[in-house]
This record gives structure tokens, sequence and C-alpha cells, in this order.
């Protein structure tokens, strides 16, 4: 394929116009490929070919360009050249991580059988192929994707009888949540989220008061019809996300509120293909008692992030102690909204005041808790079917952090002096997810090893002894000489065969094979003078041609028996020479000077005297009284040629 510069200029009118709107004359590869990529028009199509994930047309152009990849070109489509770029199945996140950066949303186009199996259908038949995810900036929950120590927020607003909702969720730990709020003060409460994705209807872009401080957004916002914004839509949603008949368990919630809530809810949906995260119970955010933060100042002021908008010299970066990625998300929600209510502000500094008056119980937790994993992220993971042994294990380890961490605790708790502030709140907390996690705890410390590999294709994480039917396939797997000789010997011992053999190849795969005596060409033994022995093969035409070969056929009607004598042999009319035998097959063209003869269509054998009853049979050892001359036919391989 000829390259071209990714920063060539391409007509991105000239080739998506026209190649979508023409895809039955495309091939039928590039006719899959412009028929999903027509459904998800807003989105660079990852589409997989073997180990890559190829870009065609403008989206290849983007891609390019955006990662710095070299740009190709693949065939023709309407007598132009086709531009295409690709990554690496293996390395796609990082590219991922690039494209969500600068604004790009991805959708993942996966082969959804075996190539083996569209051969079948015919040699142009596309693999089958979906579109399994659709990548954006608040739907990500890959620990390469995600910085650890901030909030991944998906945020919905919703509009409903004249009242505003805004209500997000944070898929990475399960966090949902919403609020009611006024028109004057959405922009302070997207300021205090900061949300990574915004999802707002089409109509609110126009709306004179709210249209400007949602285009602020930028990159972020994401235009949805708005009728993925119906009320009675979203209650029927959320319903069926809780798994509930009624809502009456969670709260009374506005129109505003259920339309905001549900069209969260669908757009996970969407992107995640069914695939729904494990959302939290939803919660009202009570909007007293927290101080309320204009956009402008918060940014001026420095509180999270930067006036470059980086993390690195804002005041969060500087108070920032904690020694565990989820204490670090926590620190900055609560530095976002700071607390008004001087009933809340005690509880906080009463649990803090605890630890500072405890220096050694506050080493012991800080140690245990440096020690903890991101049990959240991990969960999420697990949950949307993304994660592998390595977050299986962080579960566990959680667990048992979590199970350390309520002894170091509980054994310092006075009855008549329990723990101050929200220290209390949180000790309580802890004890019921204790009892209710402790099975899952259980089972995870029983099956799995110490050290869990990162990928489940790498095996190896189920503790041996576990499953009997795994360690039988591992053996397979890793002894699998020991295995197939100890079955040869009990399959030996059933049949009473001893030369039974288990063999494979590439075609058969594993089978048994079974020849009462092996191939032996025919050679001399002994040094008597004037005879010699040959040893004759087991086929069933008494030479050395395969079975089930032409040769074979031609020759079977001689031995029907395999315990046939030469004597009970159909022979040519005549008499054989006196004390001689006329032995041949197509392998051995002439005996005592005459050539075989050929009599309707097979070979014929001179009848010579019967065979000893000495146990000699068909395939076995035969004296031949060697002739004076042998002539030996052009086409013969010589095996009873003279010496």
């Amino acid at each position: 394929m000829a390259e071209i510069s990714a920063s060539d200029n391409v007509d991105e009118e000239r080739i998506s116009g026209r190649d979508m709107a023409v895809a039955d004359t495309a091939t039928p590869m590039m006719a899959q490929y412009l028929e999903i990529k027509g459904a998800h028009q807003d989105y660079l199509l990852f589409y997989r070919m073997g180990d890559f994930y190829e870009l065609f047309f403008e989206d290849a152009a983007k891609a390019a360009a955006a990662l710095d990849i070299a740009l190709t070109k693949r065939g023709k489509h309407l007598g132009e050249d086709i531009p295409m770029c690709g990554v690496p199945v293996h390395a796609a996140e990082a590219y991922l991580e690039k494209l969500i950066r600068k604004g790009f949303r991805v959708a993942v186009c996966e082969q959804m059988e075996d190539p083996a199996l569209a051969k079948k259908r015919g040699a142009k038949s596309p693999v089958k192929r979906e579109v399994i995810r659709l990548v954006t900036p608040g739907t990500l929950t890959e620990e390469t994707l995600l910085d650890a120590r901030a909030p991944s927020v998906l945020a919905a607003l919703g509009r409903a009888a004249g009242e505003l909702a805004l209500a997000w969720a944070d898929i990475s730990t399960g966090d949902f949540a919403l609020e009611s709020v006024a028109p004057a003060d959405l922009a302070q409460a997207l300021a205090r989220l900061t949300p990574r994705e915004v999802l707002v209807p089409d109509s609110l872009l126009a709306d004179e008061w709210l249209g400007p401080a949602l285009k602020e957004l930028g990159s972020r916002l994401t235009p949805r019809p708005p009728t993925s914004f119906d009320s009675q839509t979203g209650e029927r949603l959320l319903k069926n996300l809780y798994g509930v008949a009624v809502l009456d368990g969670f709260g009374a919630f506005s129109r505003a509120e259920l339309s905001a809530a549900g069209a969260l809810v669908g757009y996970l949906d969407l992107t995640q293909k069914g695939k729904r995260p494990a959302l939290k119970p939803l919660s009202r955010e009570i909007e007293t008692g927290r101080m309320a933060i204009d956009a402008a100042p918060r940014r001026n002021l420095e509180l999270t992030e930067t006036l470059s908008g980086e993390r690195q010299g804002s005041l969060l970066s500087v108070i920032d102690f904690t020694v565990t990625a989820a204490g670090s998300r926590h620190l900055h929600q609560r530095l976002a909204a700071p607390l008004t209510d001087p009933a809340a502000i005690g509880m906080r500094l009463d649990a803090i005041g605890f630890f500072l008056a405890k220096p050694d119980l506050r080493e012991s937790v800080r140690r245990l808790l440096k020690a903890a994993p991101d049990i959240a992220r991990a969960s999420a993971r697990v949950t949307l079917g993304r994660g592998g042994p390595r977050d299986l294990g962080a579960l566990r380890g959680g667990l048992a952090c979590a199970r350390a961490l309520r002894r170091a605790i509980g054994e310092l708790r006075e009855v008549l002096q329990p723990a101050p502030g929200e220290l209390l709140a949180a000790l309580a907390a802890l004890t019921d997810a204790l009892a209710a996690t402790g099975a899952l705890s259980d089972r995870l410390e029983r099956l799995l090893v110490a050290e869990p590999p990162f990928f489940a294709r790498d095996g190896g994480f189920i503790v041996a002894g576990a499953h009997a039917a795994l360690d039988e396939s591992r053996a397979l797997r890793d002894e699998s000489r020991r295995v197939i000789a100890g079955l040869e010997a009990r399959y030996r011992a059933q049949t009473g065969v001893a030369s039974l053999k288990i063999k494979h190849n590439a075609v058969l795969g594993y089978f048994i094979d079974h020849r009462t005596r092996p191939l032996r060409d025919a050679r001399r033994r002994g040094s008597r003078r004037g005879s010699r022995t040959v040893a004759y093969c087991r086929c069933a035409g008494g030479c050395r041609c395969r079975r089930g070969s032409r040769r074979a056929r031609a020759a079977a009607p001689l031995f029907p028996s395999p315990r046939r004598s030469l004597a009970d042999l159909p022979h040519y009319p005549g008499t054989p020479p006196r004390g001689g035998s006329r032995i041949a097959c197509r392998e051995s063209r002439a005996i005592h000077g005459q050539w075989v003869r050929s009599f309707a269509g097979r070979r014929e054998f001179g009848a010579g005297p019967a065979l000893a009853d000495d146990g000699a049979q068909y395939g076995g050892e035969i004296d031949v009284p060697a002739p004076e001359r042998v002539n030996r036919h052009p086409r013969s391989d010589g095996l009873l040629g003279s010496r």
C-alpha cells in the first residue's frame, strides 16, 4: 500500500457523502463498513480486521492527524483511493486515550464470528461485525483511560414543566445523584461537578438564557434528541434499572428530575450496548449547607485545577496527602463543595480530632489504607465485563483491608465513648458492607491465586485443586505426553492390542492407530546359500502401497483375509517353475525372469507350494529359492532386486 502524508488535504464531504449513499456499489466488506458507519456518523469507527482496528475515509484522515500515524490507502471506491489507517488491537487503549482527550468519540466494531465460518458462506462473504461499545468522555472505565485521583462525571440536563434538573453519575464508581437547579445557578452547578460530558436536549441550545452557558462546555457537550428526555420514558428506565415497580422507596421526583435521570440511564444503555453499570441507589443532593461558588471565582481560586486546566499547582495538589486514589477523589469532591452548615462542619472536625489525638492509630490506619486497591473502579469494570483477574484480586485485597481497618478502629471504641462525628457513621457503613460481602470475600480468597495476571486470556488465576475439570484441562495442556501415554496404556489393556497407538496430525487431530505389524521393506536375512528371506508388509494388498490408494484397491481382491497362504491365492493359468514361487505386486514387476502379467485389471500370482503349518501366514516371512537371475523392470522400485 502506498503511503501519503497525514497532513494531505482530504476532501471529507466528497469522501463521505457520495460513498455512504452508494454502498451497494462497494465490495462486500466495504459495503458492511459503510452500513455500520452510516449508523454512527458522529463517531470514529474502529473497524476490527484481524489484529488491527482500521479506519477508512474521513475517519482515517482525522485519526491519522490526531494520533500522528501514517495515512495509507486500501483499494478504490467509486474510482478513488480509500484513505486508511489502523492501530493494533493490543495497544488500542493508548490510542483511545489520545482521541478522547482531543474531543473525539469512538465506536468500537468487533468481529462476532470466526472468519472460517464466513468463508463457508462464500469466498467474498464478510465476517459478521457489530458495534459493541461507544467510547465517550463520560463513559470510560478502563484504568489507563481515567485519572485515578479525579472523578469521571457524566451529567444530563433535563427540563419539564418549566423546571430544570441536573442528574450525574460516575460509572467508574457507581455514584448516581440528581438535584433541581434554577437557570441562574446552572453554570455554578456545572463548575462544581466538572463533568467530562454533559447531555442536553437539542432544543436547549437555542434557549436565550441557557444556550450561552451550555455552549461554553465545548467538546464536553453532547446534544441528544428531545425524545431521549421524556419524563415517562425516564421513569420506566429507572424502574427497569433497579428492578422495582415504583420509585417511592427512592424518593419523590419531579418530571424534570425523571427527565434528566432517564436520559442519563438511556445514554448508558446506548453506549454500553446493554451492559449497564452497577449504579448506586439514586439520591437527591440538597442545595442548602453547601457554599455556592460561581464558575469565574472558582476558576480564579484554582481550587482543583489551575487556569491552564492542570491539577499540579492547584490548592488540591497542595493539601492532598491521601494515600489512596479513592481518598483523593473524595477530597476533590469536598473541596469543590465546601460545607456551610455548622453542625456538619462540627461532625467532620470531631472525626479529624479523634485521629489527631491518636497518632499511633492514625499511622496504623494510613498504613492499612496504603495497601488498599481502588475497589470501586475495579468492581465497576467487573460489572461491565471489562475486568480481568487483577480486578478480582483488587476486590479481594480491598475486602481484606476493610476487615483489618474495622478491627483496628473497633478495638479502640469504648461503650461509653463511641467514635465521634463522621467516624461513627463510617464504621456503621463499613460493618454493614462487610457483612453483605462476606461470602464473596471467602470465595475470592479460596479461588484466586496470590498474584493474578492482568488478562484472563493469560490463564493461571484459579488455584490448583479448586475445580476438578479445570485441573484436568491444565494437565492436558502441561503434561500432554504423559496423559497420552497413560491413555495408550489403558486402551491397550482394555483391547489386548499391544500395537495400539494414539497419534496426531493436522488433518484428523488425535486418533487411534492400530497395525498388527509395522511396514517393513523386504530385506535380505541370513547367509544360507541359495535362499533368502523376504518380509512382506501387512497392508490390504500385500504390497507397500498406502491403504485406500489405487494400488491397494487393485491388489485387495488377492488378499481377502490376512490368514491365507500363498497356495490359496488365485494363479495365472499355467504351471510355475518347479521348486519356486512366483510372487509379485506392483512394487516388484518381475520374478524368475518373467514379467508379471495383468489379467482383468488385477495382478495374478503364480501358485507355489503350500506353506507348512509352522505359523507362517500372509504378512509373515517366506523362504523363496533364489533365482539365478532376476530381471528388474525399469519402473520397479527393486523390492526383490538381485545382488
